[in-house]
């Protein structure tokens, strides 16, 4: 876990760490954690938690895993590219 760079968004409610690795631009890290941190205000986090309810919905957890994809896809093709 040396080599990964490290980021974080935080509210009063949660917070988001994200570990990346280091060829991953700061940009497409800074908006996927944004992403995910609007995606948290979206299912209204804050509520749930103020209800004792402290479990992530399903369909968040796939939300998360999608993009976390994306960005891995992402950086792939890029890297596929730099070779050609």
């Amino acid at each position: 876990m040396e080599q990964f760079k490290f980021y974080f968004n935080d509210s009063k409610t949660y917070f988001i760490v994200g570990g990346f690795h280091p060829k991953v631009w700061r940009r497409d890290i800074k908006k996927m954690i944004q992403d995910i941190s609007a995606d948290l205000r979206a299912i209204e986090l804050s509520e749930m938690i103020k209800k004792g309810v402290f479990y992530i919905p399903e369909e968040f957890q796939s939300l998360i895993i999608q993009r976390m994809n994306e960005l891995q896809i992402k950086y792939l093709l890029r890297k596929k590219e730099d070779r050609s």
